[in-house]
């Protein structure tokens, strides 16, 4: 039987976009799916199942005067995949020298208490949801 990895989240960062400075659009880095090339499979340096990576879409703010410069969100359902330390270090890389106003992802390994990492200054804090209040 498969183990089954779901991922849900989304990092809101801030940058200036001006003339000069250079770009802090967030990498995120190659993914793939069940139907990519092989040579696509062979490119994907994002956690990755037996039948894909996660996926991620990039919304840029076209409103370029603002801070608020791109809201990124990564999901997946990743099987015969479990390693929550491969997910928290590729949210950290894709991280890692940017201004992040927020970030917040849930990370469940069916059959495990679901792990929550929470942004903080300068990078990923964790938890489950034991950790959380119920509404």
């Amino acid at each position: 039987m498969s183990v089954w990895t779901h991922v849900a989240a989304c990092i809101r960062f801030d940058a200036l976009r001006l003339p000069g400075i250079p770009s802090m659009k967030p990498d995120l880095g190659n993914t793939c799916d069940y139907y990519s090339e092989d040579g696509d499979w062979g490119k994907c340096d994002v956690p990755c199942g037996s039948e894909g990576s996660l996926m991620t879409h990039l919304w840029e703010n076209p409103q370029e005067h603002q801070l608020a410069a791109y809201t990124v969100t990564i999901w997946g359902d990743l099987r015969d995949y479990d390693d929550v330390e491969e997910i928290a270090a590729y949210l950290q890389r894709v991280t890692d020298g940017k201004m992040v106003r927020n970030g917040v992802a849930t990370v469940e390994v069916e059959g495990r208490q679901p792990t929550i990492l929470i942004y903080r200054e300068n990078g990923w804090a964790r938890g489950t949801c034991a950790d959380v209040d119920t509404l």
